[in-house]
């Protein structure tokens, strides 16, 4: 995980990482992924753009690493898919909408709806309602 732990966005990101670890737990608990335990690499970004960036690298060339949750903001996760996408590491971002993030790279996915897509959702609802 690269998340912001410290700094104006740690709630955020301290939120993500305990949702997460409960996730892990429960996983571990039935006995892992193709019974393998999973392990969490956490890192902090404090959702700044040079330490994405510097984590990102960190994480894309950790051989245990096969997918990032992580980061919160736009531009810290943009920031990071370069060195993601060389290094062929999945990286699902819950909160990223910018299709700037999504479109270039095969390794980015979102768990929230691109900023394009929710406008036009909004334009349709004030055009119907």
């Amino acid at each position: 995980m690269a998340l912001p732990l410290t700094g104006s966005k740690a709630p955020q990101g301290t939120n993500i990482r305990a949702a997460v670890n409960l996730e892990v737990d429960r996983i571990n608990q039935a006995g892992g992924l193709k019974g393998r335990p999973i392990e969490l690499v956490v890192k902090d970004d404090r959702n700044d753009v040079e330490t994405a960036r510097a984590v990102s690298a960190e994480l894309g060339q950790d051989p245990r690493v096969v997918a990032v949750i992580g980061h919160y903001d736009a531009a810290t996760a943009q920031a990071g898919a370069e060195n993601y996408d060389r290094s062929g590491v999945v990286v699902y971002s819950p909160s990223v909408a910018s299709s700037k993030f999504l479109s270039p790279s095969p390794w980015t996915f979102s768990g929230t709806y691109t900023d394009e897509a929710q406008a036009r959702n909004m334009a349709v609802y004030a055009w119907n309602v």
